[in-house]
């Protein structure tokens, strides 16, 4: 049996409550932007329009250090193949290497 969650009354905010609300969003838009400049100085400017984004990583592993199996499961999801599948095999077509690892990674060996 689900107890019932009790309901708040509609009420507007506490005199204390507008004052710690107007104090925590007045810091938070105080606080300085910490980004790199092209040039790989920093930069409290938020004008700089440079993103502060660090390395994009599968696991751990830097992307650009990936084999490229990793590259092509990132490119394409392999049990989206079907449609290729098909074509090559209405064709009667090899698959290349990079669809030989689609079709595997489909389910067939």
């Amino acid at each position: 049996m689900m107890n019932e969650l009790p309901t708040l009354p509609n009420q507007a905010f506490s005199a204390e409550q507008k004052e710690y609300l107007q104090g925590f969003f007045a810091a938070a838009a105080c606080r300085p932007f910490a980004g790199h400049l092209s040039d790989g100085r920093l930069t409290s400017d938020p004008a700089s329009g440079v993103p502060n984004a660090a390395a994009e990583t599968v696991f751990g592993t830097p992307v650009e250090d990936l084999c490229e199996q990793e590259h092509w499961k990132r490119e394409r999801n392999g049990l989206d193949v079907w449609d290729t599948l098909v074509e090559h095999a209405r064709a009667d077509k090899l698959p290349d290497k990079k669809d030989d690892f689609y079709f595997r990674f489909h389910g067939l060996f």
